[in-house]
């Protein structure tokens, strides 16, 4: 029937008119139900068709060509039943495929050519009528007769894909695709994509039909008889080009996933025939591909596309047996590629777990390479066991003597190893999955990783791996001690690996705990030596020590003492000074009769040296030391230095470990003794040491001492310049640092170093010993790249600021008044070091910004950083914490003026010379926007948030600068810019508040956050402190004066009475102080006048705000003028005060209106209107 039609709504209107005539009807029968469906959906077939056909013009054309396929889809449950009914319309004894096609398929298929529509959909029914029905060979080459002229020509290539494997064995079907040269164009087409290959960006003119096309000629029973070798290559390396240019993910569309499906067509394909394919370069690039893939998808976390493309790769794994060496070292080098940025990933490492947990050969491999990574030659080895010797738990006597050379090591690519085999090791035995013996592995990880603190390198990451390690339930230690000799290279890795064991089990036992593994038991019988290693190495609880050390004391005072019992009673008491007991007075006699023994022998000195400072240190015991055993122990340590600091004698002879560990352990004596008696001679109180051992110490002992170290102490540069890279050379500056550190004042003063003067300071006082040593500790601390010797410049410095504070402050006499013109002048060396710095500082910190750090979002709320503090990631670190220091010492000289007049005139000269901004502008650069920092080991209230924790704020507890701290610690920069910054809050609060009101707001908002929540509190709680210390005490002879603090509100409450007269202030500090000034209020007084009080109130107000003061010392201040005033003596008619800062009252009368003056304020009033009249009447002085 045909259907005539103008518009699409009429097709419409007779679809729905015959629905709705139809369902009428009662329908009770399911099969009729399904027979009426066919039915109507055949007549809609027919009737889209006809109107396709006779309306091709129509807008509604491409509509109905939709409809039409879409009924006929495969999608529809009853496409079959609709197809056979059209063709048996049709009255032909044909086959429905050919039916379909030559009555249906075709005639649309001409129409949509002409109206250049699509062809994607009735091409796609026509495939699929083809494939559904059992089409002949005929049918389906007229078919490809009649498809290969359309234009869109890669739709006929996705038909062939389609049917190839299918029609693979018909000769006829082959015949004809070589005779229309379908192969031939495609296979041109991948050989001119071949030939492109040095083009990495080639835009590849190859659809996903054409390849799918190509890959299932590949694949199919027989490819030879389609493809030559050749034409079989270069599919291949086709492949992986368009794998290289593909990124798979869960959305892709769906011609992208048809594409990759091809591309795993052929992966699986080449993979699972291996053995002959592995030889061809684009069948290992492709194995290579997948591998890469894998992984990068699971470091992207995309761990369904990386488990399937494992699954592709391991057929290759499991199907190769003639090429499984090849291909194994293909992927274990793969896989070691990506160590070097995946050496802590675990994913990456438990992959790596599962792919050799079935392949044993692959595994013993791997395990192989990765051991021959980190394995150590004899030399490195050595190297492994000097960290234990220097801290006493090792004591080989075939290394102390070598001499090492500074030979290179590649310590990052080593590292790196270390830490993916250790984290290797521990998933293994978080898996439960043992693939192989971990003992061999964990030793060697073990030695890498003392060999990397001997070569200064950060072992934080890998001491938390092993801490991880050994923690696991499942781990165990498998020592064999006792079967190895005890010179043997392996017995003392043994040890090592024993001894890291136990200091971590140990920090994890409760002090009731045992752990019989940690806790060796010792060896009964003759075998001494052996014993005394395990002493070394153990980490033995009171109950054993107290047996330990009697037997150690009874083997020292025996003919077969040595070195090596001499080191293990020393270690038995480092323990019992760290558990804090208190061991017996007689035993420890007994180890100062085997101290005072003079026939020890040249190996034995560096032991009894350690020894002397372990029992220095135990307790309290040193202050039973009689006066032999100081003469001993002094005359030790003179000889030690006289020797160690004779360079001609250290440059003749050889340098060896030993050498360097006599300097440490002879420094480290002579910091305990120093600390000891050098500060006992500067307290009243010397109870504990003879008046007669202090004077010899600073008489015959101590000067030869310094004197001699000093010099050694400032050339430690050139010895860094060529040995910083070692532990051992680092401890041993740390120590001579630390040493130098306890030298009296009066023998740094009087050093004997060589002049050094700087051309600035000609016309300075100081002396020229003053001089020279300054400005070699100036240069050590701005210039020297080791926080030690900044560190102990900086102590030393301090040491020097009352010596030289002083003569910074010059005086020029003014002929017609008494008081002198203050000026102030800083050094050359601190002006040169400010100078050199300027632009430096500024360029390294340019990333460092207050407001940065302490941003609001958009509700106003500060975003804080609670991760780590603020690190300035440069190799100039040095160079800040210089300057920090720097700062630090300008700052500290404050402290040094006695006089309020010195004071002023020192912090004049900070803000003339713009240092005050400076100081600001750097420091609140680095102060974290959280800056705190956590210490397990300790706790304490804080005073900020009243409670008790382990994090401690860095305004709360000021940096500590030893020497010995750790050198690479991360807080020490933040920590130091808020020390520096507290301090200018603490001593320079007006300056602060001049430079805090001069910033723009965003930055004055951001100062003032940090300020009020980490500083402020504990200013305004050492104000208030400082106040109330003042309550209750008679000052002067006028009145009672009390002072009460209110905590609570942030006030001081002063009350002065005077016989009937009663005066009461109240001072209030605000939150943000000191950028903001106390207010002042009255708050009762009786027996006073109003002009009076105002006065009084004035000068109070400036001393608050104006100068430097503390709140106690203007309250002090502000009574004493009141009591000066009680007893009649005018003011000063310039400041209203009676008492001046400097203590002086009012001397200076003008003859003419007989007001008097204080000879500071006179002066200032001279030179600010630069005129010599009186303020008052104008009259000439």
């Amino acid at each position: 029937t045909t259907i005539k039609t103008s518009s699409s709504t009429d097709l419409s209107s007779i679809d729905s008119a015959t629905f709705q005539a139809e369902d009428t009807d009662d329908i009770d029968n399911n099969d009729q139900k399904d027979k009426y469906l066919t039915g109507f959906a055949t007549k809609l077939c027919q009737d889209c068709f006809q109107f396709c056909l006779n309306n091709p013009t129509h807008p509604a054309f491409e509509n109905s060509l939709d409809l039409f396929t879409r009924l006929l889809n495969s999608s529809a449950s009853n496409s079959t039943e609709i197809i056979t009914k059209l063709a048996e319309n049709l009255d032909s004894t044909t086959t429905i495929p050919e039916l379909f096609y030559l009555n249906y398929a075709r005639p649309l298929i001409t129409v949509a050519i002409e109206q250049h529509c699509s062809l994607d959909h009735i091409v796609d029914l026509t495939i699929q009528v083809l494939n559904t029905f059992d089409s002949s060979e005929t049918i389906v080459e007229r078919v490809l007769a009649d498809l290969i002229k359309l234009e869109s020509s890669r739709r006929f290539y996705f038909l062939l894909a389609s049917i190839v494997c299918r029609y693979e064995s018909s000769p006829s079907f082959h015949t004809w695709l070589q005779n229309h040269g379908v192969l031939e164009q495609l296979l041109n087409m991948t050989a001119s994509v071949t030939k492109s290959s040095e083009n990495p960006d080639l835009n590849f003119p190859v659809s996903t039909e054409e390849f799918q096309l190509l890959s299932s000629l590949l694949c199919s029973a027989k490819p030879t008889q389609f493809l030559t070798s050749i034409q079989q290559e270069q599919i291949v390396y086709l492949a992986c080009r368009l794998l290289e240019q593909q990124t798979p993910s869960v959305n892709d569309s769906d011609s992208h996933k048809d594409l990759i499906q091809s591309i795993d067509h052929v992966a699986r394909h080449l993979f699972q025939t291996i053995n002959s394919t592995y030889m061809n370069q684009s069948t290992k690039n492709l194995f290579q591909l997948y591998v890469l893939n894998d992984i990068n998808n699971l470091i992207r976390k995309n761990t369904d596309l990386s488990l399937h493309q494992r699954s592709i790769w391991l057929i290759a794994i499991k199907q190769s047996k003639k090429v499984s060496k090849d291909i194994f070292q293909h992927l274990i080098q793969l896989l070691v590629s990506y160590i070097p940025t995946q050496s802590d990933n675990e994913l990456f490492v438990d992959m790596i777990i599962s792919i050799c947990q079935d392949e044993t050969n692959l595994a013993e491999e791997l395990y192989s390479k990765l051991l021959q990574r980190i394995s150590l030659s004899n030399d490195l080895i050595h190297e492994s066991w000097i960290v234990g010797i220097l801290h006493g738990w090792l004591l080989p006597d075939q290394t102390i003597d070598m001499k090492f050379s500074n030979k290179k090591f590649s310590d990052s690519d080593r590292f790196l190893d270390v830490q993916f085999l250790c984290l290797l090791a521990i998933r293994q035995y978080e898996l439960n999955s043992y693939l192989w013996t971990n003992d061999e592995l964990i030793k060697s990880l073990v030695l890498n990783y003392y060999l990397f603190q001997y070569r200064c390198v950060d072992v934080k990451p890998l001491h938390i791996l092993f801490e991880r390690l050994f923690l696991l339930s499942t781990f165990s230690i498998d020592l064999n001690l006792i079967e190895k000799s005890s010179l043997s290279n392996e017995f003392y890795s043994e040890l090592i690996y024993y001894h890291l064991y136990c200091q971590i089990k140990d920090r994890y036992l409760t002090i009731n705990q045992r752990d019989d593994i940690i806790q060796y038991t010792l060896i009964a019988g003759n075998n001494d030596e052996f014993n005394c290693h395990l002493i070394l190495a153990s980490f033995f609880r009171e109950s054993q020590l107290k047996i330990l050390i009697p037997y150690l004391i009874k083997q020292c005072q025996e003919e077969q003492r040595s070195e090596l019992t001499l080191a293990a009673l020393n270690q038995a008491l480092i323990r019992m000074n760290k558990l804090g007991i208190i061991f017996e007075k007689e035993y420890l006699n007994q180890i100062l009769e085997v101290l005072m023994k003079s026939s020890l022998s040249s190996k034995e000195l560096l032991q009894l040296i350690q020894l002397w400072n372990t029992l220095i240190n135990h307790g309290t015991f040193v202050y039973q030391f009689e006066q032999a055993h100081w003469d001993h122990v002094l005359c030790l340590i003179s000889d030690l230095f006289q020797q160690l600091t004779n360079i001609q004698q250290q440059i003749q002879q050889e340098f060896t470990l030993r050498t360097e560990f006599l300097f440490i352990h002879a420094a480290n004596l002579l910091t305990t003794v120093g600390n000891l008696l050098t500060n006992a001679t500067k307290q009243e109180d010397t109870e504990g040491f003879s008046k007669q051992l202090l004077e010899e110490w600073l008489v015959l002992y101590s000067k030869d001492i310094y004197q001699g170290l000093l010099p050694l102490y400032i050339a430690l540069p050139s010895a860094l310049a060529e040995f910083s890279a070692f532990h051992v050379t680092n401890e041993m500056v740390k120590s001579i640092c630390c040493a130098i550190c306890t030298i009296p004042t009066d023998y740094l003063v009087s050093n004997s170093l060589k002049p050094l003067f700087h051309s600035s300071d000609n016309q300075s006082t100081l002396s020229d010993h003053i001089q020279t040593v300054f400005n070699h500790l100036y240069r050590l601390l701005c210039l020297t790249p080791n926080r030690s010797l900044q560190y102990s410049a900086y102590h030393l410095l301090n040491k020097l600021l009352p010596h030289i504070a002083p003569t910074l402050i010059q005086t020029t006499n003014d002929e017609n008044i008494a008081e002198d013109n203050h000026t102030c002048q800083l050094l050359g060396s601190m002006i040169e070091a400010l100078e050199r710095t300027e632009n430096t500082i500024g360029q390294l910190l340019n990333e460092n910004d207050i407001v940065e750090e302490h941003l609001l979002d958009d509700n106003g709320h500060e975003m804080l950083s609670y991760a780590s503090p603020t690190t300035v990631k440069t190799d100039k670190e040095h160079l800040i914490i210089g300057e920090l220091l720097n700062y630090k010492l300008l700052l500290n000289s404050i402290n040094c003026y006695s006089s309020v007049e010195q004071r002023y005139t020192y912090a004049l000269m900070l803000q003339e010379k713009k240092l005050v901004d400076r100081f600001l502008s750097i420091v609140l650069g680095l102060i974290p926007a959280n800056p705190v920092y956590n210490d397990p080991l300790s706790m304490q209230v804080s005073s900020i948030t009243k409670k008790f924790t382990h994090s401690k704020s860095m305004f709360e507890n000021d940096v500590q600068l030893s020497p010995a701290s750790d050198v690479n610690s991360q807080y020490t920069v933040p920590h130091l810019a808020c020390s520096v910054y507290f301090q200018c809050l603490s001593l320079i609060p007006a300056l602060v508040r001049e430079w805090y009101s001069n910033q723009p707001k965003r930055i004055r908002d951001a100062v003032e956050r940090v300020t009020q929540k980490y500083a402020s509190p504990i200013l305004i709680q050492q104000e208030l402190d400082s106040a109330s210390s003042l309550k209750e005490v008679n000052i002067g002879e006028a009145g009672q004066f009390t002072v009460r603090k209110h905590s609570n509100t942030r006030e001081i409450t002063a009350v002065y009475n005077i016989e009937t007269s009663r005066v009461e202030i109240c001072v209030r500090l605000p939150a943000n102080y000191p950028l903001s000034i106390a207010t002042i209020e009255c708050t009762h007084y009786v027996g006073f006048t109003k002009d009076q009080w105002n006065k009084w109130m004035l000068q109070l107000k400036t001393n608050l705000t104006q100068n430097n003061g503390a709140i106690a010392d203007g309250l002090t201040r502000w009574k004493q003028n009141i009591d000066k005033m009680m007893q009649g003596i005018e003011e000063c008619s310039i400041c209203y005060c009676i008492l001046h800062t400097n203590n002086e009252l009012p001397k200076r009368t003008c003859r003419t209106c007989k007001k008097k003056f204080h000879d500071a304020c006179l002066f200032r009033w001279f030179r600010s209107s630069n005129k010599s009249t009186c303020p008052h009447c104008r009259a000439n002085f």
